[in-house]
């Protein structure tokens, strides 16, 4: 069930023009609330179901989702399929995304100690 909310919130997202701010910001949060419902769920999701665009939308939002999750199972889910999708990673500079998510999950860990 999951996996068809967040399809459709992410088409939502990809259908928002990206100069009205609200917009975005709306389409995000739908995303988002779907997100927080399972760090499992989401995790499944990125390394199973996530496409290619997909995945290329939620960069976007990777450090909202350490926001919600600091956990390590989401870099690790978010570098097995960058692994599966070289070129959208590429054309996307989705690995410096990556690494920008995973710079802030080690900040927030070292500072909640």
């Amino acid at each position: 069930m999951m996996t068809e909310k967040l399809r459709k919130a992410i088409a939502n997202r990809a259908s928002t023009d990206d100069e009205w701010d609200y917009g975005v910001q709306q389409s995000w949060k739908k995303v988002l609330a779907i997100i927080s419902e399972s760090l499992d769920d989401t995790v499944n999701f990125i390394e199973n179901d996530c496409t290619p665009n997909e995945f290329s939308w939620l960069s976007e939002i990777y450090n909202k989702i350490i926001d919600i999750f600091p956990s390590q199972k989401i870099i690790t889910a978010l570098r097995k399929t960058a692994s599966k999708y070289p070129d959208e990673v590429e054309k996307y500079n989705l690995n410096y995304c990556i690494d920008e998510a995973e710079g802030y999950l080690e900040f927030l860990l070292t500072t909640s100690e």
